[in-house]
């Protein structure tokens, strides 16, 4: 289940409850806008300090919010390049926002081929359990398989 935010007042009630998930959604705007579509959870101090006029999705699960992103935004044309890049701009853009220490930061991801191929390149890297990066997988089934940094390490050994 999701719907658009369409006024403030309705954004900050569903902040206030603290349940579900916000996403931002630069869809159409400029170049550089693109990079801060974020998926926040609904209590995040962001949501708080952000307007409606950027449109604003709630998703009340965060499967029902990770496959609507791979099925509405998920992965481009671009192939393992562009997969590539994308990966590693996400992780940028979850460490440049690394403000909160109680906060959990989440890449999300579609498992496809490109992906497994990018990810087979960190099998020996302790990056994402140093940073305590938390990952979800989101398979071509819509299946959510969500990570800790530790589990991700050893599911990253086994592709």
């Amino acid at each position: 289940m999701y719907f658009q935010i369409k006024e403030d007042k309705e954004l900050f009630k569903l902040h206030g409850r603290g349940l579900g998930f916000i996403y931002n959604d630069y869809s159409g705007k400029t170049r550089s806008k693109i990079n801060d579509n974020v998926l926040h959870a609904a209590h995040c101090d962001d949501v708080e300090r952000s307007k409606t006029d950027i449109r604003k999705y709630y998703f009340y699960r965060k499967s029902d919010a990770l496959n609507w992103l791979v099925k509405e935004r998920g992965e481009d044309r671009g192939g393992y390049t562009s997969a590539e890049m994308n990966f590693m701009k996400g992780i940028g853009q979850i460490i440049s926002r690394m403000t909160s220490k109680n906060a959990k930061y989440v890449l999300a991801f579609p498992l496809t081929d490109d992906f497994k191929k990018i990810l087979i390149k960190y099998k020996n890297s302790h990056g994402f359990i140093r940073l305590g990066l938390n990952f979800y997988a989101v398979s071509e089934n819509e299946t959510v398989s969500s990570f800790n940094p530790e589990e991700f390490f050893k599911f990253i050994e086994e592709l």
